[in-house]
């Protein structure tokens, strides 16, 4: 029987080295060196990952989920530029001194769905768990141009960057060029002055 020898080889591409052992060296099974190697890509990949999202190159989906007991709500902070239609629309609901700054149950299901299908943005959506419809798109497709260059569009989109494909229904886009969540606005820039 052979013993081999595991060694990561370093570069572009981190990759498993094998080379056969000789007498008296230290062997570690290939299962030990591959576990290593995962977590070093891993690692790897989540460093690339934020840098590219910092660089504005990937579009940043994240989003965190209130739970209701008829309604769930979605938050896409990254999405979101202050239109404040939620706030203005159920302070009760959506009340940003409070944390949680949403609370889904302090409102009628259906009156939370119609006051988030008012976002510009989408930083809003919701899925509904009483058995009632969803969200419906626009039949027709609208874009909206705004001063300072946002673009709010509204209908049954696709937003595609690269290999990324996000599905949505309302969007806010970045018409000035300098938004660091391209292909969204992020109303922090110079499209406001």
């Amino acid at each position: 029987m052979n013993a081999y020898l595991y060694s990561i080889q370093w570069g572009f591409k981190p990759r498993l080295n094998k080379v056969k052992a000789s007498g008296g060296r230290h062997r570690f099974s290939a299962e030990i060196y591959r576990a290593k190697l995962d977590k070093i890509w891993a690692q790897y990949a989540k460093a690339h990952l934020i840098i590219l999202k910092r660089e504005g190159l990937l579009m940043d989906n994240e989003y965190k989920v209130y739970h209701g007991e008829n309604i769930e709500v979605k938050f896409h902070s990254k999405r979101c530029i202050h239109a404040a239609k939620c706030v203005k629309g159920l302070p009760e609901v959506f009340d940003v001194s409070k944390r949680p700054w949403v609370s889904p149950d302090q409102a009628l299901a259906d009156d939370v769905a119609r006051v988030i299908e008012r976002c510009p943005s989408g930083a809003l959506e919701y899925v509904r768990k009483d058995g009632e419809a969803g969200e419906q798109p626009q039949a027709e497709t609208t874009l909206d141009l705004q001063p300072g260059h946002v673009m709010y569009i509204r209908g049954n989109l696709t937003i595609k960057n690269g290999d990324e494909t996000i599905q949505l229904n309302r969007a806010a886009l970045c018409g000035c060029g300098h938004s660091h969540n391209k292909p969204f606005c992020d109303n922090e820039h110079e499209c406001r002055s």
